[in-house]
């Protein structure tokens, strides 16, 4: 364990932080007038950045308190219980971020069979491929493709599979419910 000296070490590392400038220079030579006012645009700039960061800090945090209390007073509620039970009620729930999710991803899935499909995307790429590639680079890369391409095929036979098998379910409870 250290002693009581830890503490005294500590301290006048802390001192020898706060001494100014380091000089790098090996001479005694007084530094010129403009090397002092270089130095002092910097003193400047960074008390003007110190004093931004802190600004912009007490302006979210302000944002965020104020947020909080216009929300707590819409709601008309008095303490963290009475505001988590009104979020409850406000906030959508889960499923219906579930339905959204779902949606994305099929759009996202027809955008990306649409991509891969396009002749012109295809011929652009090839066109790319044999300008940047070298001879066994464009070979790697051909097998690359050829491999992405069987992929991508069998993704789009899966995603056709299960698109017909959930119109096949919403039709049978479309059928059900009538």
């Amino acid at each position: 364990a250290m002693g009581p000296g830890r503490y005294q070490y500590v301290f006048q590392f802390w001192k020898s932080l706060n001494q100014g400038p380091v000089k790098l220079r090996e001479d005694s030579s007084e530094e010129s007038q403009r090397e002092r006012r270089l130095n002092e645009a910097q003193v400047r700039a960074v008390k003007m950045m110190q004093r931004g960061v802190v600004l912009v800090t007490l302006l979210i945090f302000g944002s965020g308190v104020a947020g909080w209390f216009g929300v707590k007073r819409m709601l008309g509620v008095g303490d963290a219980k009475e505001f988590g039970e009104a979020m409850k009620e406000h906030a959508p729930q889960a499923s219906s971020f579930e339905i959204v999710g779902r949606r994305l991803q099929t759009v996202s899935q027809r955008w990306g069979d649409a991509i891969s499909s396009n002749e012109w995307l295809i011929r652009w790429r090839r066109n790319m491929r044999e300008r940047f590639n070298d001879p066994e680079g464009a070979k790697i890369a051909r097998e690359n493709s050829l491999v992405m391409a069987e992929r991508r095929v069998r993704q789009r036979i899966a995603r056709r599979a299960m698109r017909e098998a959930e119109d096949k379910a919403e039709a049978e409870a479309a059928e059900t419910t009538s």
